[in-house]
Formats: C-alpha cells, sequence, structure tokens
C-alpha cells in the first residue's frame, strides 16, 4: 500500500498451496511471506477447535468505487452464513465478492476455503 502497486516484484495471490518454493523458489519477500502466511494458517487449521472464519478483506489502492470489499468463498452446495455476511456488514463492508474456489487453488482465500470445506467442524 505504501508504493500504492498491487506487488512489488510478483504477485502474491499466484503463491500459494507451495507454489512459493517451486521454481525458482524463495528468491524475494512476497514469496517468502506467503511461505509464512500459508504455515500459519495451516497451523491455525490444526490447532482450533470448533469454527474458525479466515476474513479476506480487501482495500482498493487507487480510486474505485468500492474502495473496502471482502472476498467470500462461494462454496458451491454450502449455504453461505447469513449471520457472517451480516458480521462483516455491521463492520463496515457494503460489497462482497464470491469467490468460486476451484484449482489451482494458489490464491490465499481459495487455499483457506478449501481447508474449511475439509474440516469435520466447519
Amino acid at each position: 500500500m505504501d508504493i500504492a502497486e498491487r506487488f512489488v516484484e510478483e504477485n502474491m495471490n499466484r503463491l500459494f498451496s507451495g507454489a512459493h518454493s517451486k521454481g525458482e523458489g524463495l528468491v524475494n519477500q512476497e514469496r517468502v511471506r506467503a511461505k509464512q502466511l500459508e504455515e500459519a494458517v495451516a497451523s491455525f487449521f490444526e490447532a482450533a477447535d470448533g469454527e474458525r472464519y479466515h476474513y479476506d478483506l480487501h482495500t482498493a489502492i487507487r480510486a474505485s468505487k468500492n474502495e473496502k470489499f471482502a472476498v467470500y468463498p462461494y462454496l458451491h452446495d454450502r449455504v453461505h452464513s447469513e449471520g457472517q455476511l451480516a458480521f462483516l456488514s455491521a463492520c463496515g463492508e457494503k460489497q462482497f465478492c464470491f469467490l468460486k474456489v476451484q484449482p489451482p487453488l494458489l490464491a490465499i482465500s481459495r487455499r483457506t476455503c478449501s481447508m474449511l470445506m475439509r474440516s469435520p467442524s466447519s
């Protein structure tokens, strides 16, 4: 955000599900950060009991009709949570993007959504 660019060297949204370590490996800060985030998410899902939520909140770096928005996973056969949408709306989120989850699971939202879908308690 400080440089008003989406990324410095590489689009981090393309570096999840292990993509950060493929090819050139951990050669830049986006790849290192993607690996750290993926490890943190894995630890969160392994250690958590009960319900878990991942809020994918965004802020536009340039002038936009929707300065803030939330990416909400479209879960195919599962019903989305009216309570969670109401919670996000109460927090000031006015725009929701429903993300279809399809392979490859490279973006962090897709990755965490796939983990939620596998989770027995979600």
